[in-house]
């Protein structure tokens, strides 16, 4: 018979039924250190692999039995992810309230790629996606003229596998360095599973578009505590159609009618084009200057609006022709196993790989414009003839209505670790290496007009096919031509890799009136690779990004101490230093508070820096500065023409400042880039009344400094003797009068620096309660973010500019005031329902060049108002018997539309904002699981 004191004083743990970020951390160190308990005699043989239960904390590196924690972490259970009914990690997290304005599958086509990310507090380039407290290597397109950062794409990771994900609404730069500035979400997998389980779930939208299913396995083997080993295996392979714009003609509105200040407006798409098809016929030398075949019977047919001014014209909107949400299909495999070598030492093991293939209709087939022939009998010349038109000044314009052509993402992430971990000399310690990798290849759909025959090159080009004027329909052999004569051609291809070395330790020091004081500390080494091969052959007028290669390598050392003060006040101190090779050092640190005010109230506080450092793509430098964009210039003045004077060429030509014309923009990266800077400030009240009852609330402040923004325009072009180092000579030779005159336009080289700065702040907040009753028991929460400032300026003499409720041209999104969720969970033994309530807050909207039908002129309207976003989703579970259990969901009960917007981070809809709103509309869940 042996005797053993499994818990002393300082390390009682008490059960706290709560999921409040502020309430359970506080309430579960809420026992008194006075308290004395009986020794507990253990009888016979204890386990050979019975070992105490440690816990570590997202945002501290210290290991500890209790879990003590300072600072703002919510935790999503296994459990809630099912209540809730969401099937990926992206609908997730996505669907946090502190969590908005990040990027999503409707953006797939913007210079950021197809990735899905974490906005914690609407930061996307200040927010760490960790998975079990490890980095996984950034989307791999990076470019040296964005200023995006790199991010994770959380597309990648299996949700099978995870069994809880916790959120850090606080900067952490001095655990994880870099990126950790609005806060970390760390998805934490499965630990404890034995047996299979499978899970099939299928999703069905409004009249079934965009539909799709997930199928996991889970399969898992050992126990640490009883066999001293376990291993698990989860696989997900998901597939999605895509939603087609047509399919929500809400969101495919050519032209829109609203009202403001009483009057009456119509808005147009800026996809509303007089390029159509049936060509748009156009004479500027008659009464009746236009003819379209979509004209019939005095209207435009539907589908298309008639063109003000131009009697008999049409124009016609691509928007039906492209892609909401892209066609997707995902394979994902995600590998553990963790074996006991000694009492002191486990060795462990993790391996990730997931790919996926997105596809989405985005990008417009190329217009055809040229002249009517003027003989009679030529294609064209008839219809201008019976409409009125003189065929000598004639001119069509044609451009396919067709799906859009597509682009195409291939995916992929992988990462393999390996580690050991365990108790040394009263040292709780971890050590490991891993490489994680990511590789991404965009590709684009191209066409072929040249082997066709329906047109000559050139602006004057004839109208030659008769073909063009009909509908591209079934009866029109050229609609089977075009499709057939469509390609794929790359675009970029890019791969990130990420290598570690880490090693951490913690260990109780001295104690102060029988509380341990912990400390930790750890080392981590760091080398990235980022590698951008962009096809030299892409089109100019893209403004193709160059290829690039770089690599960075980081070492950073950090300790962290816990000093409980008062037996019921503990004070946490945490410094870090970051060394990098290329963008140079950075010391962060961070103190923070817990103060156990009685036994309902606690309070919590911290203030500390962060810092963000640029990307590799950003500080490579290529051989020459690159078209970025270009700009229209106003009336160039005398002291542009001055500076311009000035400038010499390499050929000897002339240089001419393109007045009232567009001039072109230049960049290339900058080696002189600083890390951005950052303070953070938290402050976070408790109240547990009850044991089923916790309220908690949570202010925090972001102040950033020094962050990354290009050189102004406008000051540029103001004081060009000041900024004399931004006027360059376009190398574009250009020709006119006939070819007589041969010469090169101005241009403008901006670089990104360390101009900016930005403020944001809010209220977290959370309040859970729960009444058991004899047939089962009802819990009701409720979160919000609750957002005070959100502005930015762009450079030290700019003023600041907010787009808090209100769109903002100098950040170019919105930040909604106030984002919250309302939840009512029914459980009983075998049963459970969830009812959610989900809100955005209105806003103000983005101007908008409309027609005032009450006044018959354009105007620009401002001030608009955008009205708030509530919809409800109901979820059920049933256990059939022991090994079954069948879901149910409806997403979006009322199928609510979101409210008329201008403002969208998509071009593919017009009216409606797609950020932070599906537009999947109402959609049924229907899943079973089995175990085994």
């Amino acid at each position: 018979m042996g005797k053993r004191q499994f818990f002393t004083n300082r390390q009682l743990v008490s059960i706290w039924a709560c999921a409040g970020p502020v309430a359970c951390a506080m309430a579960q160190n809420a026992v008194s250190a006075t308290t004395s308990y009986p020794t507990i005699l253990v009888q016979g043989k204890v386990s050979e692999f019975r070992q105490f239960e440690k816990v570590e904390i997202t945002g501290s590196s210290i290991v500890r039995k209790e879990q003590t924690q300072a600072l703002p972490v919510q935790v999503i259970t296994r459990q809630d992810i099912q209540r809730r009914g969401e099937e990926s990690l992206t609908e997730v997290v996505q669907g946090l309230t502190a969590v908005f304005n990040g990027l999503d599958g409707t953006q797939i086509g913007s210079n950021q790629g197809a990735m899905s990310t974490a906005a914690l507090h609407g930061m996307p380039n200040g927010t760490l996606v960790l998975l079990n407290g490890k980095r996984l290597a950034p989307y791999a397109i990076q470019t040296i003229s964005g200023k995006e950062r790199s991010s994770v794409d959380l597309g990648l990771v299996p949700l099978s596998s995870v069994e809880r994900i916790e959120v850090l609404t606080d900067g952490a730069s001095t655990l994880y360095g870099t990126d950790a500035i609005a806060g970390v979400i760390n998805i934490i997998t499965r630990t404890e599973f034995n047996g299979t389980e499978i899970h099939v779930n299928h999703g069905r939208p409004r009249a079934g578009a965009g539909q799709g299913h997930v199928v996991s396995l889970n399969w898992g083997l050992g126990q640490m505590r009883r066999d001293g080993f376990s291993f698990r295996l989860s696989a997900e392979m998901d597939q999605y159609e895509a939603l087609r714009t047509a399919d929500r003609p809400g969101a495919a509105q050519g032209r829109v009618g609203f009202e403001q200040g009483g009057k009456a407006y119509e808005a147009d798409s800026l996809k509303l084009m007089e390029y159509s098809s049936p060509a748009w016929l156009y004479s500027p030398r008659t009464t009746r200057k236009a003819y379209s075949g979509l004209f019939m019977d005095g209207a435009c047919v539907q589908g298309s609006w008639s063109y003000r001014n131009f009697p008999g014209g049409c124009r016609q909107s691509l928007l039906p022709t492209y892609d909401i949400y892209p066609e997707r299909a995902s394979h994902k495999l995600h590998w553990t196993g963790e074996k006991l070598l000694n009492a002191n030492a486990t060795v462990y093991a993790e391996f990730l790989y997931g790919k996926q293939k997105e596809q989405l209709a985005i990008n417009d087939w190329p217009m055809i414009s040229g002249r009517v022939m003027s003989t009679p009998g030529s294609v064209g010349y008839t219809e201008m003839i019976e409409n009125g038109m003189d065929p000598n000044f004639g001119f069509y314009y044609w451009q396919p209505d067709l799906r859009a052509l597509r682009q195409s993402f291939d995916k992929s992430q992988m990462r393999a670790l390996i580690g050991l971990r365990g108790e040394l000399a009263n040292w709780d310690y971890q050590a490991n290496i891993f490489q994680s990798r990511s590789q991404v290849k965009q590709i684009h759909e191209r066409e072929n007009y040249n082997n066709l025959g329906i047109f000559n090159t050139g602006l004057s080009s004839p109208l030659m096919d008769e073909r063009l004027l009909r509908p591209l329909d079934a009866n029109n052999s050229l609609t089977g031509q075009l499709l057939n004569q469509r390609f794929w051609e790359p675009q970029v291809t890019g791969q990130t890799t990420l290598t570690t070395s880490e090693v951490r330790a913690s260990r109780p020091w001295f104690e102060i009136e029988g509380k341990d004081v912990m400390i930790g500390w750890g080392l981590e080494i760091r080398r990235e690779q980022v590698a951008s091969m962009v096809n030299p052959d892409l089109s100019a007028a893209t403004f193709p990004p160059p290829s690039f290669q770089g690599t960075r390598r980081n070492a950073a050392a950090y300790a962290e101490a816990q000093i409980p003060v008062k037996p019921d006040w503990d004070v946490i101190a945490a410094i870090r230093s970051d060394h990098y090779n290329d963008v140079g050092p950075s010391h962060n640190g961070k103190l923070a508070i817990r103060w156990r005010i009685n036994s309902r109230w606690a309070l919590r506080s911290s203030i500390g820096t962060g810092f963000r450092a640029p990307s590799i793509g950003q500080v490579q430098v290529v051989a020459e500065p690159f078209r970025n964009g270009q700009t229209n210039l106003k009336a160039c003045t005398e002291a542009m023409e001055a500076r311009t004077r000035q400038l010499v060429s390499s050929t000897g030509l002339p240089v001419l400042c393109p007045s009232n014309g567009p001039a072109s923009l230049f960049t290339n990266g900058n080696p002189d880039l600083r890390p951005e800077k950052s303070t953070q400030a938290t402050l976070g009240l408790a109240f547990a009344p009850t044991r089923n009852m916790s309220v908690s609330a949570d202010y925090w402040r972001v102040e950033m400094r020094d962050t990354l923004q290009f050189e102004s325009l406008s000051a540029v072009l103001a004081d060009p003797v000041a900024y004399a180092a931004a006027y360059m000579v376009n190398p574009e030779v250009r020709v006119r009068n006939f070819g007589t005159e041969r010469f090169h336009w101005l241009g403008f080289y901006l670089q990104m620096q360390n101009l900016g700065a930005s403020v944001k702040e809010g209220v977290d907040v959370d309040l859970r309660y729960r009444i058991p009753f004899n047939s089962g028991r009802l819990m009701v929460g409720a979160q919000a973010t609750y957002m005070i400032t959100s502005k930015e300026k762009t450079n030290p003499q700019a003023a600041w500019s907010s787009d808090l409720a209100a769109y903002s041209s100098i950040t170019e999104m919105v930040t909604p005031r106030v984002r919250g969720r309302l939840m009512f969970n029914w459980e009983t033994v075998h049963t459970n329902w969830q009812l959610n309530a989900n809100y955005n807050s209105g806003y103000r909207d983005k101007s908008v060049r409309a027609y005032n039908t009450t006044d018959s002129k354009f105007e620009t309207v401002e001030g608009r108002r955008v009205g708030s976003y509530l919809t409800w989703d109901l979820y059920g579970g049933h256990q059939v018997s022991q090994s079954t259990r069948l879901r149910f969901g409806i997403t979006n009960i009322t199928d609510r539309k979101p409210p008329l917007s201008f403002y969208s981070p998509t071009t593919a809809v017009w009216g409606v904002n797609s950020q932070n709103n599906s537009l999947l509309g109402r959609r049924i869940q229907l899943g079973v699981t089995f175990k085994y």
